[in-house]
């Protein structure tokens, strides 16, 4: 996972480029794929999070990942039963990925999942400016519809 603020190096750079003015207090954690020099299409998505939520969140988290003995969660390990998953039954997978889905369903306030095209990317930005790329648009937009409000 890789929390918003290691994402966005250029992100005050992003909001000057888009003439946004965004302000919000939200926790995020993302993931993503395609972030290497050579890739064509890079994939970002994650959870935001009000900031009580976010350490409820990591609280329950860990306390599923402890009672499962397991360090770290990876949905692929658990759906092929391999990783930390090896040897461990159907049932058992399936109940994990369940209690860990039923944490983001109560905590997360929404969920963000945004690409772009390497061909697209602005003149001048680089690999490590897709993220912030990907995200940015989504949280303008998601600040449109009212997200900070209550």
């Amino acid at each position: 996972m890789l929390c918003l603020d290691e994402a966005g190096r250029n992100l005050r750079e992003l909001f000057d480029a888009l003439g946004a003015d965004l302000v919000m207090t939200f926790r995020a954690y993302f993931d993503e794929s395609g972030t290497a020099a050579d890739s064509l299409v890079t994939c970002v998505a994650g959870y935001l999070f009000e900031p009580e939520q976010c350490l409820r969140f990591d609280k329950e988290w860990q306390e599923i990942l402890d009672a499962a003995g397991i360090k770290r969660f990876h949905m692929v390990e658990c759906a092929h039963r391999s990783g930390e998953f090896r040897g461990r039954s159907d049932a058992e997978c399936d109940a994990v990925a369940r209690q860990l889905i039923g944490v983001i369903k109560r905590r997360a306030r929404l969920g963000i999942v945004a690409s772009i095209c390497e061909s697209r990317l602005p003149e001048g930005f680089y690999s490590d400016s897709r993220l912030g790329i990907c995200v940015l648009p989504q949280l303008v937009h998601q600040r449109s519809r009212g997200l900070g409000s209550q």
